[in-house]
């Protein structure tokens, strides 16, 4: 009887234990809240510096490349803290970098443009009515969540504030010049400025 209750104890603590386990390997590696590509438009020939954490050391630099429109740097983003982008890899179409740890690059270095889904006219300029492509942007990142206005989709680079899977909250231009803040649909979004985008 008492070798039963002994083996029930143990048995009951390995399962409390490896329970803690997962909890704890959970806690500390957290599933990526993002999962989303943009392009590196930072200009510096020693490369763009990525840091152990926001505004940290440098630890690595990824290689400077003149500016490509249609094949540029790109970066995967898996996080966003306070104007920081956490990354996991990076590719120029032939070579690809990834990052074992914690690997942060300053968000205003990237962006991505803007692929419009919808054309409207815009009148009284002195060409007189002309088109222009727009995509609208979110108050939440959910497809069905309410739309808070367009942006100008033509040549339009954004920059990253937040992300959460595929979506990201930006801020741009609308037609009439004014800032807009939302969120835009993985489908809006192109990480290079080829044609393809338009």
């Amino acid at each position: 009887m008492q070798k039963q209750y002994f083996y029930l104890i143990m048995m009951m603590a390995m399962i409390i234990s490896s329970l803690l386990t997962v909890s704890f390997a959970t806690e500390n590696n957290p599933p990526n809240r993002c999962d989303v590509f943009a392009f590196i438009t930072d200009k510096d020939p020693k490369g763009l510096n990525v840091r152990a954490a926001p505004d940290k050391n440098v630890i690595s630099r990824i290689p400077y490349k003149s500016y490509q429109p249609e094949q540029p740097i790109t970066v995967h983003i898996v996080d966003v803290k306070t104007g920081w982008l956490k990354i996991d890899r990076w590719t120029d179409g032939l070579t690809t970098g990834q990052f074992a740890g914690e690997a942060w690059i300053y968000g205003k270095l990237v962006a991505v443009s803007v692929k419009g889904d919808e054309n409207i006219k815009v009148y009284g300029g002195p060409e007189g009515a002309t088109t222009h492509l727009v995509a609208g942007v979110h108050e939440k990142p959910a497809a069905e969540s309410p739309l808070l206005g367009q942006l100008d989709a033509e040549n339009q680079l954004i920059n990253i504030l937040d992300c959460q899977e595929q979506w990201i909250l930006t801020e741009g231009k609308m037609l009439d010049g004014k800032l807009l803040k939302g969120w835009l649909d993985p489908k809006k979004q192109c990480p290079n400025l080829s044609a393809a985008c338009v």
